[in-house]
């Protein structure tokens, strides 16, 4: 065992030492490769399920697309490209979340949306399991300063992998507060860009247990987030563009089925039917 430890130890060593003699972006996904395999061995040594978060994590973790390495992950962008094709965009978002939140084992997956300013933003779609309470409503037309500390982070191409939301650190104190107010454990943002330009976030929350998602979920995030993007923002078969940007914020009317919530504008709405429980 301890000569195994020490060859481990050399070829660590190795790699540490290759490493300033490769690029930049190689040395930052290489370096991010090395830790997220030490701490996967740690949590081995100590019997805990790999998804689950240690003292070993750092509290939180930023990763831009190329930071989350070659490593194969799970394949979400095919349900979600298959909602995105074959439902109405609002609805097809909604489900979109809803499957991939559950094949990532998340309690809610959420979507928020910027104003052009990228001054305020809101909720407009949200998948919550059973029994999780769901919070959509809450945030509407909301200051972007509530979230500075995590924007900072969406505005440059980086996804937030929150580990322990109960130890953020003081900037991120305002986000904290409403994150601890909607029982959130863990969190992952990824940002939702197009045409070069912040448009929106998606994540999952866990608020059942403290969870990490690895970076090969949050690259597969990422690509679901290119997908909404282009499927949101991108523009119709006529050249207009399917979201205007510019449009100031309508008050929304939110829609809930089976666990999913989609804000809707009324300007939308052709028609209400009837549920008949009238109970």
């Amino acid at each position: 065992m301890g000569r195994s430890s020490r060859r481990t130890g050399m070829r660590w060593r190795g790699a540490a030492e290759a490493a300033p003699r490769l690029g930049g972006l190689e040395t930052a996904a290489l370096g991010t490769a090395l830790c997220s395999l030490c701490r996967r061995w740690q949590k081995i040594a100590h019997g805990m399920p790999d998804h689950l978060t240690s003292a070993a994590e750092p509290v939180y973790e930023a990763y831009s697309l190329s930071e989350c390495g070659g490593a194969a992950g799970p394949d979400w962008s095919y349900p979600a490209a298959r909602r995105l094709l074959r439902e109405p965009i609002d609805i097809a978002i909604t489900s979109a979340l809803a499957e991939i939140g559950a094949l990532a084992g998340a309690d809610r997956a959420w979507m928020f949306e910027y104003d052009a300013e990228l001054l305020r933003f809101r909720n407009t779609h949200e998948w919550s399991r059973q029994g999780v309470r769901s919070f959509v409503e809450d945030l509407q037309d909301t200051p972007v300063t509530m979230i500075a500390w995590l924007h900072q982070f969406l505005a440059k191409g980086r996804a937030v992998m929150i580990n322990r939301v109960a130890e953020l650190p003081r900037p991120a104190r305002p986000l904290q507060v409403e994150m601890l107010r909607q029982g959130d454990r863990s969190v992952l943002s990824v940002p939702l860009r197009h045409d070069g330009r912040l448009r929106a976030c998606i994540g999952f929350d866990a608020t059942a247990a403290e969870r990490r998602w690895s970076p090969a979920e949050i690259g597969a995030l990422f690509r679901c987030a290119e997908l909404i993007a282009l499927a949101r923002y991108g523009s119709s078969r006529d050249g207009q563009p399917l979201a205007d940007a510019a449009r100031t914020f309508a008050p929304l009317i939110y829609l809930r089925r089976q666990g999913q919530v989609v804000g809707v504008d009324p300007q939308n709405i052709l028609g209400v039917r009837s549920a008949r429980d009238y109970a």
